[in-house]
C-alpha cells in the first residue's frame, strides 16, 4: 500500500474532529471525518461510472474545500486527477479536458450526486507506477503541457520537507495556501499537511490581493506556516504573532529574511513534483541560494555533454525521479526533456563551497513571473491567435523590484493594452498577461535567421505615458498619489494607464492596500487602468450603494427613457406591417364562475396596473425626433367586463387579437367576459414592452394581487436607464469591435434558405419530442458541461450546416438579461439577441464544437452592452435562426388557488421570423421541440426535415462519441 494512504488513514482515525480543511471564501470547513467522508462519497460515485486505475477524472469546481476533498477522493480509487480552479481561463480548461481524455468531471452538479452517495471508505491498492495526477505547466508550442505523476511520488513528497532530521509540517500547524489549487504547489504543500494531521486554510483571492486582509486572514484563523512567492512577501507590512514558519519560493530570492519567523527556500517545478532542494534563510542574500537535496535522489548539476560540473562552476540542474513520466501525448518532448533518466530543468545554477546551490538563471528564455513558470511561446502563439497578429514574441524581464512580460509585434497597428490584456484573459491566466505591448519596425535576427531574442527591447517606461493632464477633483488625486507611489514615478497623468507604467498584479495588491478604497477590488483595476476612469467607476460604485434600487427607479422614471436595440427593432417589424399581431403576446383562459370574486378581480387589475409602469406607458417621440417610453402614473386603467352567453363568446373570441398602434397608446388590453357558467380572462400585451418572462411576471403579481398580497416593485425604468447608460460607456463599442472582428468578415448562413421568394408571411409550427428523457438528459448535460439552452444552439448550428451544406454557419440566442436582483420584477423586453457562429472547416468534432459554443455563450454575455446580432440583420431573408428556452413560461397561466384552463384562440399574426426554435418544459419536466417557421416561405415538409435534423444533432451531440466528425452528413 502507498505509505501516504496509511499516513492518512491513521490521521483519519487518530483527528477525526480536528478541522482539516477550511476556505477563506465562503467559512467552510471540513474535518478529518468529513474529508474521510466526503472523499470516501467521492470514490463511491467514480466507482458508479466505472472509473478506475489510469482513468483521468478532471475536478473542476470553484476555489475551496471541496478541490482538495475531491482529489483525495480520486485517489482513494486509485485514479488520476487534473485540476482546475472554475475561474481558470476557458480556453485552458477546454485544451485541457481534450488533451488529458479526460473520462469523468467533476463539477458543481456532481457535487450534488456525489453528497447524495453511501461513502466507500478505504483506499483501492494502487501501485506506485499507476498515475495519480496530471500538472499542467506552460507550454513552448504555444499549448500547455501535462505533466504524469505517479502515486510513488506522493511517497516522496511526504518525506522531501525534511531539516535536521525533522518533518517542517506539524500536527500543530495551521498552514495558509495562496496559489492557485492547480499548481504543483498544491499538491506538495497540502500532502505534506495531510499527512502530518496539520490543518489548511486556502485563502479566498480578494485576501491575497488584499495585504491588509490577509493579515487578518492569518490572524482570524491562527495560521503558523504559510506559503508565498518573494514579491508577495514584500507587499506585507506584518505579520500575525501566531505565525511561526513560511515557505519562500516560486521566483528568485532576493534579500529577504524575517527575525522571528523562520523562513525557509525551496526548489520544486512541476516536471517533479515534490521538492527537491531546501534551504534555511537565515539571513538577507543578494541571491539566495536554494539549499541541498532534500528528495533523496539524484539531482545534479551539468555541463552541456550532460557531464557534472565542479563546485563553483555553472551547470544544468538535472534530477531523477522515477515516478514521473513525462508529458502528455508529447513523446517528443518527453524524450527530449528526460534524458539519460533524468529531467534536465534548464535552470543555470552552482554550488557554493558549503554544498548549497544557487539559481543563476535560464538556459532558454523561459521565466518565471510571480512565482509562476511560463514560456513566452505559449503567449506569443495566444496573442497571434487571440489578436490577430502576423508575428508576435514575448519576453519576460526579472528585476530585483518585479518580473512582468513584453509582447512584441510588427503589424501596423497600435494595440490597446487594456483590450489586448482582456481578449488574452480567455486564454491565458492573469499572471501570463503581458504589461506592455511594443510594435516594432522590423524582427531582430541572429546570422542563421532565428529570432534574436537578447535584442528585444526593454521597453522604455516614459514612453507609455500620456501628455500631462492634472487631477480636477479630490478622488482623482488621491488615485494618483497611489499610483505614483505604488509605481515610484512622479508627475503622472490621470490618463497614464497603471499597467503600461510597471503595474502587474502584485502592485495592484499593492495600490488597494494603499488608497483603502471599499469599492475597489483587482478587477475593477484591470478594467480601469487610469486615475480619471478609476475614479468615474468609484465614484459609480459609491453613488450606487448610496441610492437604493426603489430611489434610483424613481429617478428613472421622472424622465422619458430612450429605447433599447431590441425595443427599437421590434418597432421597426411592427412598422413594417402595422396591421399584424405578430408581436402580439396573448393570454386567456377560464375559470368557474363560482371560484371567481368579482370585486377582488377588479382590485387585482387595478393593482396590477398602479405596480407596473408598462402598464401606464406609452411610445412617444422627443424632440429629437427619437422614440422613447413615457410613464404617465395618472392614466387609466382599460378594463371592461363584458357580458354575454358562451355561444356569443365562442363566435368573438378568435378575433380577440388584434392590432396595437404602437405610437402614443396604451400596449396592452385587459377584457373579462362573464357568461352563464363562467369567467373568462384575456390579456394582451405588445412585445416591445414585455417579453416571456414579463408575462410570468405578471401572471405571478396578479395572483398576488388577487389574494391581497404586497406587491414587489417593478424598476423596468431603473432597467431601461442602466441598458442605455451601459450602451454609451466605451466598453460597448470596445465589444463591438470585438464581435465585428470575430464575426463580420465572413458571409454567415444564418437560417434555413426559403423555398418561395417575397415578403409574405404566416406563422405555422411543428412540434416533436425531445429524444432523450428529463433524467437521462440531465445527466448528459452535467457530463456535457451543458446547458440545455447551449445544447440546443450546438444542435441549430449542426443542423443548418447540414441542411444548407455549407461550412460558415451563425445563429441567434436569447438572453434574459436581468441579471440584478432589482430587475426581476420588471416588465420591460429585457432580452438580448446574442450571436454564436461556427466555421466548420475548422471545427473537427462535436467536442470541439461544443467546447466553441460554451465559449462563445459565455462571450456573449461578457460583451452584453452590444446588441450586435440586431445591427448586422435585416428584417427578412437575412434574419438569423433564434434559439428560445421557453422553460415552463407558456404554462403559467390563471390565478393561484382558482381552478383554470387556457383557451384556445387564433392569433392570425404573420410571422415575424423566417425559422426559429422554441424549447418548453410540460408539468412532468420532460422538453420538446417546437420549431415555428414561415410556412409562406417553406413547405412543411422542408420544416419537417430540418426539425428531424434538428432532433438527430442533438442524440449526437448528448451521445457517447464526442470525438466523431461535426461534418457534413
Amino acid at each position: 500500500m502507498i505509505e501516504f494512504f496509511e499516513r492518512l488513514q491513521a490521521v483519519f482515525n487518530e483527528h477525526p474532529e480536528k478541522t482539516a480543511l477550511a476556505y477563506s471564501g465562503d467559512g467552510s470547513k471540513l474535518s478529518y471525518a468529513e474529508l474521510d467522508e466526503f472523499s470516501a462519497r467521492t470514490r463511491a460515485w467514480l466507482k458508479k461510472r466505472g472509473i478506475g486505475r489510469e482513468d483521468r477524472v478532471m475536478i473542476l469546481l470553484e476555489r475551496g474545500c471541496m478541490i482538495p476533498a475531491a482529489m483525495l477522493g480520486v485517489f482513494k480509487n486509485a485514479s488520476a486527477c487534473i485540476v482546475c480552479e472554475a475561474s481558470m481561463a476557458p480556453e485552458r480548461v477546454r485544451y485541457q479536458l481534450a488533451d488529458s481524455a479526460v473520462k469523468a468531471v467533476i463539477d458543481a452538479n456532481a457535487l450534488e450526486e456525489i453528497r447524495a452517495l453511501e461513502p466507500l471508505f478505504g483506499f483501492e491498492d494502487a501501485g506506485a507506477h499507476d498515475a495519480a495526477y496530471i500538472v499542467y505547466t506552460s507550454g513552448s508550442t504555444g499549448n500547455p503541457k501535462g505533466v504524469i505523476h505517479e502515486f510513488g511520488n506522493l511517497d516522496q513528497i511526504i518525506h522531501a520537507m525534511r531539516f535536521d532530521g525533522e518533518y517542517l509540517f506539524r500536527s500543530s500547524d495551521v498552514f495558509a495556501f495562496s496559489s492557485p489549487l492547480s499548481f504543483v504547489a498544491a499538491y506538495d504543500f497540502q500532502l505534506n499537511a495531510f499527512a502530518r494531521g496539520a490543518g489548511v486554510l486556502i485563502a479566498d483571492p480578494d485576501s491575497v490581493r488584499n495585504p491588509e486582509k490577509l493579515i487578518a486572514l492569518y490572524e482570524a484563523h491562527g495560521v503558523s506556516a504559510a506559503f508565498m512567492t518573494p514579491s508577495l512577501f514584500r507587499t506585507l507590512k506584518r505579520f500575525n504573532s501566531q505565525m511561526q514558519w513560511m515557505i519562500i519560493g516560486g521566483e528568485p530570492c532576493v534579500n529577504i529574511s524575517h527575525d522571528s519567523i523562520r523562513l525557509y527556500n525551496f526548489y520544486n517545478m512541476s516536471e517533479a513534483g515534490r521538492v527537491m532542494l531546501g534551504f534555511r534563510i537565515d539571513r538577507a542574500y543578494d541571491v539566495t541560494p536554494v539549499g541541498i537535496n532534500r528528495c533523496g535522489e539524484e539531482v545534479l548539476l551539468l555541463d552541456e555533454a550532460d557531464l557534472p560540473v565542479a563546485d563553483g562552476e555553472i551547470g544544468e540542474i538535472a534530477f531523477k525521479n522515477e515516478f514521473v513520466r513525462g508529458y502528455v501525448g508529447l513523446p517528443e518532448r518527453t524524450a527530449q526533456s528526460w534524458r539519460g533518466g533524468l529531467f534536465h530543468t534548464g535552470d543555470l545554477a552552482k554550488r557554493l563551497p558549503d554544498g548549497n546551490v544557487v539559481l543563476l538563471g535560464r538556459n532558454d528564455d523561459m521565466i518565471k513571473i510571480n512565482g509562476n513558470r511560463i514560456e513566452p511561446e505559449e503567449i506569443a502563439s495566444a496573442a497571434k491567435r487571440v489578436l490577430g497578429l502576423s508575428w508576435a514574441a514575448a519576453k519576460g524581464f526579472v528585476t530585483e523590484e518585479r518580473s512582468f512580460v513584453v509582447l512584441y509585434y510588427t503589424d501596423e497597428v497600435r494595440l490597446d493594452a487594456r483590450s489586448a490584456r482582456e481578449a488574452l484573459s480567455k486564454q491565458l491566466t492573469s499572471y501570463m498577461l503581458p504589461s506592455h505591448f511594443v510594435k516594432l519596425d522590423s524582427i531582430p535576427l541572429l546570422p542563421n535567421g532565428k529570432l534574436d531574442k537578447k535584442s528585444l527591447p526593454v521597453p522604455d517606461i516614459d514612453l507609455f505615458r500620456t501628455e500631462y493632464a492634472p487631477p480636477e477633483t479630490e478622488l482623482e488625486e488621491k488615485l494618483l498619489a497611489g499610483f505614483e507611489k505604488v509605481l515610484e514615478a512622479e508627475r503622472l497623468s490621470v490618463n497614464d494607464d497603471f499597467f503600461e507604467l510597471g503595474g502587474d498584479s502584485l502592485r495592484a495588491i499593492a495600490l488597494i492596500a494603499e488608497l483603502n478604497e471599499p469599492a475597489l477590488n483587482a478587477a475593477m483595476l484591470y478594467k480601469f487602468s487610469t486615475a480619471r476612469r478609476l475614479a468615474e467607476a468609484l465614484e459609480q460604485a459609491r453613488s450606487a450603494d448610496a441610492d437604493s434600487a426603489e430611489k434610483r427607479d424613481i429617478k428613472a422614471r421622472e424622465h422619458d427613457q430612450p429605447l433599447i436595440p431590441i425595443q427599437y427593432h421590434l418597432l421597426d417589424l411592427q412598422l413594417t406591417d402595422p396591421r399584424s399581431t405578430f408581436l402580439n403576446m396573448p393570454l386567456f383562459w377560464r375559470c368557474p364562475k363560482e371560484a371567481v370574486d368579482e370585486q377582488r378581480l377588479i382590485d387585482a387589475f387595478k393593482r396590477l396596473a398602479g405596480n407596473h409602469p408598462a402598464l401606464k406607458s406609452t411610445l412617444r417621440c422627443d424632440d429629437e425626433a427619437m422614440f422613447v417610453m413615457h410613464c404617465d402614473p395618472a392614466m387609466p386603467l382599460e378594463l371592461s367586463i363584458e357580458r354575454l352567453s358562451e355561444a356569443e363568446l365562442d363566435s368573438i373570441k378568435d378575433d380577440l387579437i388584434v392590432p396595437f398602434k404602437p405610437i402614443g397608446a396604451p400596449l396592452y388590453r385587459f377584457r373579462v367576459f362573464e357568461t352563464e357558467l363562467n369567467y373568462y380572462i384575456f390579456m394582451d400585451f405588445n412585445h416591445i414592452f414585455s417579453d416571456g418572462m414579463s408575462i410570468s411576471v405578471i401572471m405571478r403579481n396578479f395572483s398576488d394581487a388577487y389574494h391581497g398580497r404586497e406587491l414587489p416593485r417593478d424598476c423596468s425604468y431603473l432597467f431601461l436607464a442602466d441598458a442605455n447608460k451601459r450602451l454609451s460607456d466605451a466598453d460597448a463599442a470596445r465589444a463591438h469591435e470585438r464581435n465585428q472582428a470575430k464575426y463580420g468578415s465572413v458571409d454567415w448562413t444564418r437560417n434555413v434558405t426559403p423555398d418561395h421568394p417575397g415578403t409574405a408571411s404566416r406563422t405555422a409550427s411543428l412540434s416533436a419530442p425531445f429524444p432523450i428523457g428529463k433524467d437521462a438528459l440531465a445527466e448528459r448535460l452535467i457530463e456535457r458541461r451543458l446547458t440545455l439552452n447551449s445544447l440546443a444552439v450546438a444542435a441549430s448550428l449542426l443542423a443548418l450546416h447540414e441542411y444548407e451544406r455549407r461550412d460558415d454557419i451563425m445563429v441567434s440566442w436569447l438572453y434574459h438579461g436581468r441579471e440584478r436582483d432589482e430587475y426581476q420584477n420588471a416588465v420591460v423586453p429585457a432580452i438580448s439577441e446574442l450571436p454564436v457562429a461556427v466555421r466548420f472547416a475548422v471545427i473537427r468534432t462535436l467536442d470541439e464544437l461544443i467546447n466553441e459554443v460554451r465559449s462563445q455563450v459565455r462571450d456573449g454575455i461578457r460583451d452584453l452592452a452590444d446588441p450586435y446580432v440586431i445591427k448586422t440583420t435585416s428584417l427578412s431573408n437575412n434574419d438569423s435562426f433564434r434559439v428560445r428556452n421557453q422553460g415552463k413560461m407558456r404554462n403559467i397561466i390563471g390565478i393561484e388557488g382558482i381552478p383554470s384552463e387556457p383557451v384556445s384562440i387564433l392569433n392570425k399574426a404573420a410571422a415575424s421570423s423566417l425559422m426559429n426554435l422554441q424549447l418548453l418544459e410540460d408539468e412532468r419536466g420532460e422538453n420538446s421541440l417546437l420549431l415555428t417557421y414561415n410556412e409562406r416561405r417553406y413547405e412543411k415538409k422542408s420544416a419537417e426535415r430540418f426539425l428531424e435534423l434538428l432532433r438527430s444533432a442533438i442524440e449526437r451531440l448528448i451521445g457517447d462519441e464526442l470525438t466523431q466528425s461535426c461534418g457534413r452528413a
